[in-house]
């Protein structure tokens, strides 16, 4: 729905609290008079430069048309999604702690945005389904790249990439969901460094071609000695062997569909 204008509007303790989602563009008017939990809804339409932290104190965050934002080092929990990205350019979501909400963080087509550093786990026993850690939809992620955060115990994915093309992907540590990583009609996009362990299924791919190791080679050491080599992922069910002792598995990943030619060992 369009056209919507919403003030002095409170939810307090809800399963899904507020959700504003729409594939064209909102026009809605929602302000921060509005509030879930105590907390103002940040309902921004075509803003730059902002930043938003624990200080600006939001309950919910959807930017829509925005460039040019950063919202760090917040908690959101129990709500449907903890922070939302549509159309939004060079924007970061950084230091932020997401728990038992339904989606963690959602991108749609939002480019040169990084999510990095980020813990979003769903611990709740409630029995309201928690869907994805991360979902990223949409042709237009280039650019983009999600580093170093933890995507744990969510009941479908913990991260889930739909019709993407040019993400980077790594140094992420993804445990304990129903898939680790699952990843359809997408293309181009790399995935490197990161701890798969422990999923109901730590990867599945559908019409999608992807690279499973870092883009360049990368100067590293392992057991006090230097290397210098392509490095690939730590995979909890790799049963392979590293007999030159360089922390790269002998044999490639293979599952589902991909290869991943330098897996990491422990």
């Amino acid at each position: 729905a369009t056209g919507n204008v919403l003030r002095n509007n409170s939810i307090e303790n809800g399963a899904v609290n507020f959700l504003a989602l729409n594939e064209l563009r909102p026009y809605n008017d929602v302000d921060k008079s509005n509030r879930i939990n105590g907390k103002p809804i940040f309902y921004f339409i075509g803003k730059s430069g902002k930043t938003i932290n624990a200080a600006s104190g939001p309950g919910d965050i959807f930017l829509y048309d925005c460039s040019n934002v950063t919202v760090a080092d917040l908690a959101i929990a129990n709500d449907y999604m903890g922070i939302a990205f549509q159309n939004t350019t060079g924007s970061r979501i950084q230091n932020c702690t997401l728990n038992d909400n339904v989606y963690g963080i959602f991108l749609n087509n939002s480019s040169t945005t990084t999510v990095s550093k980020n813990t979003v786990i769903n611990g709740s026993l409630d029995g309201f389904p928690r869907y994805d850690a991360l979902l990223v939809r949409g042709y237009d992620s280039a650019g983009s790249m999600v580093t170093g955060n933890v995507f744990r115990g969510y009941h479908d994915d913990g991260a889930y990439v739909y019709n993407s093309t040019g993400l980077v992907f790594s140094g992420n540590k993804i445990k304990l969901n129903g898939y680790g990583l699952y990843i359809k009609n997408s293309y181009s996009d790399a995935y490197y460094l990161n701890d798969i362990v422990g999923n109901g299924l730590n990867v599945s791919t559908e019409n999608a071609t992807e690279q499973w190791n870092s883009t360049t080679p990368v100067s590293y050491q392992y057991n006090g000695n230097m290397f210098t080599g392509y490095l690939g992922n730590y995979w909890g069910d790799y049963a392979g062997n590293d007999t030159n002792a360089n922390g790269v598995g002998d044999v490639p990943y293979g599952f589902e569909g991909i290869a991943d030619d330098y897996p990491l060992v422990a």
